[in-house]
């Protein structure tokens, strides 16, 4: 997820399918600029690999793998190629706010932790 030690917001799939219905569905919204909903802070890829860790059950052994290597595995394993290019993300502080958005709706965005669960209980890894 980019820098292992600069903090970056990342929107959960779900508050933004959400939130496109309730922009399509505003008389509002209409011609303004609007930030999807998005947890803040942002975590830094440190924080990432904690908080799976922690969901998971797991012994925190975290390495970071370069992107080359990431590529290269992604030839095997799909999924991991999506790493490879999250990894090519600017590796600096990169912080959305979705205040507006928030206020306008009264919308209180997923946190980090309860998007990773429910991420995790869709694919039945928890």
């Amino acid at each position: 997820m980019g820098s292992r030690d600069e903090p970056h917001s990342c929107s959960y799939t779900r508050d933004c399918a959400k939130a496109h219905s309730i922009l399509a569905e505003s008389q509002f919204a209409q011609g303004q600029l609007w930030h999807l909903p998005t947890s803040n802070p942002g975590l830094t890829g440190r924080q990432w690999a904690q908080l799976m860790d922690e969901t998971l059950g797991a012994n925190p052994n975290n390495k970071s793998g370069s992107l080359w290597a990431h590529k290269l595995w992604g030839y095997i394993d799909k999924v991991t190629v999506e790493l490879y290019e999250a990894g090519c993300q600017p590796k600096r502080v990169c912080q959305f706010d979705s205040s507006k958005f928030e206020g306008a709706f009264n919308f209180v965005p997923t946190s980090y932790r309860q998007g990773l669960k429910e991420t995790l209980d869709f694919w039945n890894i928890l």
